[in-house]
């Protein structure tokens, strides 16, 4: 399955659009009725539609809806940010590490709340990369020349090795 459109009620359906074609690569591929409605084309199959709303002066949406858009780097996401805050956007929040994502957050014209964020291995669907667990192998020595030679996980204490045993201490 696959997302097919969003349509956003606004006020002003010209500065929504300009905003998602300025900042976001959509591409406006009608507009129709004096302006009360624009389909703009994004990544793949997927259409933001944006509709004037009835009521010009209040925000239809529920006050925690928001739409987010995955980067391909955090890079791209600091590209954005800073495109962002050189025009003087609506609230443009700081750059920030939350839930696995860096993200930040604005709202275009009409009040719509925008995630923009970039979580490894979200487009590519790879898992994100886990942090390496360090091995240490370590020689005991005990009685001159017996050694034994054990393994060191983090977090997991000494695994020990000797003629094809093992057994965990800590």
């Amino acid at each position: 399955m696959q997302l097919n459109h969003l349509d956003l009620p606004v006020p002003d359906v010209v500065s929504t659009a300009s905003f998602f074609e300025t900042y976001f690569g959509f591409t406006r591929t009608e507009t129709k009725g004096n302006n009360g409605m624009a389909v703009l084309k994004g990544g793949g199959a997927f259409e933001l539609v944006i509709t004037r709303s009835r009521e010009a002066s209040a925000l239809p949406l529920p006050k925690t809806f928001h739409i987010g858009f995955l980067l391909a780097s955090q890079q791209a996401v600091q590209d954005v940010h800073h495109k962002l805050t050189e025009a003087k956007q609506d609230s443009v929040s700081p750059l920030n590490n939350m839930r696995g994502s860096y993200l930040f957050y604005c709202h275009a014209p009409g009040g719509v709340l925008v995630e923009v964020a970039h979580r490894p291995g979200a487009l590519t669907g790879a898992p994100p990369r886990l942090k390496r667990r360090r091995w240490r192998r370590v020689v005991e020595v005990s009685r001159g020349r017996n050694y034994r030679v054990a393994t060191m996980l983090p977090g997991r204490g000494l695994i020990r090795g000797d003629s094809g045993e093992r057994e965990r201490t800590t």
